[in-house]
């Protein structure tokens, strides 16, 4: 059986499958449609139309051969940011939500015809926070019409965390600056429950139509003044020369210098374009690109203190996207945030955390539930739950509470002691019909069967492995006679260490009881 994440991206799109059985997480390769990314496969976000309404999508569009109006790039973008329009080609009209859903949807067939329907447990979409609700409603309406029910979504900037294996904890905030191929987004954010999809308060955010795309275009004109040409003379092949040049962006970034030479098929004109490392970031100089980046953090920060967020408090920084992997970009981030910066996941931070996400790999220091240590109330006929580790609590945590325990009647030679997971808005209390002693002087109970009793949702931890305590001497009636301290470790272990009050003996130290959630 396998779980599918699905990031659908402005510039490529990423497909991750967690294998359940093995419990491992791949970025997959779909033939014929996937792009090597560095060390990844991605599906470049592009469609082309053909005649009769039929598509390709990814790699299997030949920009160079196709007319540029048939192509739709920067789908989610257009459809979540922008108001929708209607493109005529042929004798047919189209959207850019509308080419999103012919992507989107050949994507997920092709995922299907890999796995199998069968097979694929559940599919979870990864969506930008600022467009959660027009994105959700673009999925729901995609999934419903091929008949997918099976699906889930969780906002992007949860996944970032969990793809760079933050600690999650509502204590301290991050901030995820997503520098992708159409926009630079920055959240300062609080994650207050990774379990649950869409538990994210955010306290400062801003963002700026400046992307990798952006930056082509700056290249585009940089290269058209060089040949003497204005943007009509390319508009025939302005799509490949637009890969031509983004091709020459990263290589420059990452090689210090690179060039190219493209043919104009009309004129019979064959143009060389190259860019050093100081003219590339010459052509950012003048076109601000450091000020737009840092006006754009200052204007995050500020907000995010309005609400009570120092840039101080900042516990790490999280870069995603293709454009984040920009030496310049790098360096304002740095100069703000120091070693708080991690960049080493920029392609796969979403879809990476999405797979965690679904899989239940998530890392987090403090606990869900209330865990309590059950007695039986004699007088009113109940057990009651005492809460020994609380809800929140944060982990590793020594001496979280320190019990005494008397003994209810004299002569007890055994005691048994019972921890559980109390769930929220549950009874704290069970209604108990009749109660007696065997021959041992062990209590015997009988519940009664009532809707309340039936309804409760608490879960003992100790069920195979039950604490029991032999008292020698025998104890009297209502003598405080046994100590015990609970700790969680930081593998969210209960521990805990019992001593006899009476003789100093030590019945448990660091005993591991049960792992908590």
């Amino acid at each position: 059986m396998y779980n599918i994440a699905i990031d659908f991206g402005t510039s490529n799109t990423l497909i991750g499958v967690y294998d359940i059985e093995i419990k491992e997480v791949i970025i997959e390769k779909l033939p014929g449609i996937s792009l090597k990314m560095g060390e990844y496969y991605a599906v470049p976000s592009l469609i082309a139309y053909e005649k009769s309404d039929r598509f390709k999508i990814g790699a299997n569009v030949d920009i160079s051969e196709t007319d540029p109006i048939r192509i739709f790039e920067r789908m989610k973008l257009y459809f979540t940011k922008y108001k929708p329009r209607q493109i005529k080609i042929d004798n047919f009209k189209k959207s850019h939500k509308e080419a999103a859903r012919d992507f989107l949807s050949l994507v997920i067939d092709f995922v299907m015809t890999k796995y199998t329907r069968a097979k694929i447990e559940k599919i979870i979409f990864t969506v930008p926070v600022d467009s959660f609700d027009i994105y959700r409603v673009f999925l729901e309406e995609m999934c419903e019409s091929k008949g997918i029910y099976n699906f889930s979504i969780l906002d992007e900037p949860t996944a970032v965390a969990l793809g760079y294996g933050a600690v999650i904890s509502p204590d301290y905030p991050y901030m995820v600056a997503d520098f992708g191929g159409g926009t630079l987004d920055i959240n300062i954010l609080r994650i207050n429950n990774a379990q649950n999809a869409n538990k994210v308060n955010i306290y400062g955010k801003a963002g700026r139509d400046l992307g990798g795309t952006t930056i082509d275009e700056w290249l585009l004109f940089d290269f058209l003044e060089k040949q003497n040409l204005n943007i009509n003379d390319i508009k025939h092949y302005r799509i490949e020369l637009n890969r031509r040049l983004e091709q020459l962006k990263i290589e420059v970034n990452s090689k210090g210098k690179s060039s190219f030479e493209i043919e104009d098929k009309k004129n019979d004109y064959c143009m060389k374009y190259s860019l050093d490392r100081k003219e590339f970031e010459d052509i950012l100089k003048k076109n601000l690109f450091v000020t737009q980046i840092q006006e754009t953090i200052d204007s995050a920060c500020e907000l995010a203190l309005m609400n009570g967020i120092k840039k101080s408090d900042i516990k790490k920084v999280f870069l995603v996207g293709g454009s984040s992997l920009l030496e310049p970009f790098v360096e304002v981030m740095k100069n703000n945030f120091g070693n708080r910066i991690e960049a080493k996941e920029p392609f796969s931070a979403v879809i990476k955390g999405a797979c965690n996400y679904i899989s239940g790999t998530i890392v987090e220091d403090f606990l869900h539930h209330n865990y309590s240590l059950r007695h039986f109330n004699k007088n009113r006929g109940i057990y009651e739950y005492e809460v020994i580790v609380p809800r929140k609590t944060k982990f590793p945590a020594l001496n979280i509470k320190q019990v005494v325990v008397a003994c209810p009647y004299s002569g007890q030679t055994e005691m048994e002691y019972k921890f559980f997971e109390v769930l929220e808005n549950v009874y704290t209390e069970e209604k108990v019909s009749d109660i007696t002693y065997d021959i041992n002087g062990n209590l015997i109970v009988v519940k009664e069967q009532n809707e309340e009793s039936k309804s409760r949702r608490v879960v003992p931890l100790n069920t195979s492995d039950n604490c029991f305590i032999k008292l020698d001497p025998p104890s009297i009636k209502s003598e405080d006679r046994v100590k015990i301290n609970f700790h969680v470790s930081e593998n969210r272990i209960l521990m805990i260490d019992a001593v006899d009050l009476k003789t100093g003996e030590k019945y448990f130290e660091k005993y591991e009881v049960a792992r908590l959630k």
